[in-house]
């Protein structure tokens, strides 16, 4: 049996977060959420960082599957992405404002 598969039959995380590299956790922030929080800043996923949280509760409270949670946590992503773009190419375009 591997790693992975004891940690998730045994429901305990598949990773430890500590040591010193791991940001203490805000007030009301779970130890977990932290780390999410943290890791969507490294990668830079702004989107996903600020609804993370929102969009959890909503798979809690309508039971998705953790692939739909996952699908909608990069959705949101892509979606804002996508507008981003958008606005960053009509700003680079220069039209004539009227």
């Amino acid at each position: 049996m591997t790693r992975t598969t004891a940690a998730l039959q045994a429901s305990e995380p598949l990773f430890e977060v500590s040591g010193s590299a791991a940001p203490l956790p805000a007030p009301g922030l779970s130890p977990q959420d932290a780390f999410i929080d943290e890791a969507c800043r490294t990668l830079r996923l702004p989107t996903m960082r600020a609804r993370f949280m929102e969009l959890a509760e909503a798979a809690r409270a309508h039971k998705y599957s953790y692939k739909q949670f996952l699908a909608d946590l990069l959705r949101v992503e892509c979606d804002e992405r996508e507008v981003r773009r958008m606005m960053r190419l009509v700003r680079a375009a220069k039209f004539p404002r009227p």
